[in-house]
């Protein structure tokens, strides 16, 4: 009886230590993440996959850093209804979901944008770096839009 006491014991530290190197191994994964990080892959963006990086990078950052959680950022995403880019339309963006071959913007009315990764398809990041400000130009054809992340 004994013994077999002393083997449960030792199983259920044997399971925590997995459980405290699996969390240990995952926290370090994320701390190594940071705005620079984040810098880095937003001026790589002149395509779709380097978007997807720059993505997955911002969500990763949200985990260790709130400027970057969803709560703290001020996301839009503007429609040029005109080849001049003076007629616009602006709405707040609820979330990103990224796919293999598109991603869809879902905005605040409920509304969803869906951009294919096609031969059409054409993104670059705009204006100055900023470390709170992450813009980017998305050409579609004729259509022009501008996707705006701002760190609150």
């Amino acid at each position: 009886m004994l013994y077999g006491d002393k083997q449960m014991e030792s199983e259920k530290y044997s399971s925590l230590k997995k459980i405290c190197d699996t969390y240990i191994g995952i926290t370090k994964i994320f701390m190594d993440t940071n705005i620079d990080d984040v810098i880095e892959s937003y001026v790589k963006v002149h395509s779709f996959d380097p978007f997807a990086d720059f993505v997955n990078e911002f969500n990763s950052a949200a985990l260790i850093d709130e400027r970057f959680e969803k709560e703290h950022v001020y996301i839009t995403l503007s429609h040029y209804t005109d080849l001049s880019l003076k007629t616009v339309s602006t709405k707040r963006v609820r979330s990103i979901t990224m796919h293999r071959d598109h991603f869809k913007i879902r905005c605040d009315d409920d509304s969803v944008c869906r951009i294919d990764n096609d031969e059409r398809f054409m993104i670059n990041h705009t204006g100055t770096l900023r470390s709170d400000v992450f813009r980017f130009l998305i050409r579609i054809d004729s259509d022009y839009y501008a996707l705006s992340l701002e760190l609150g």
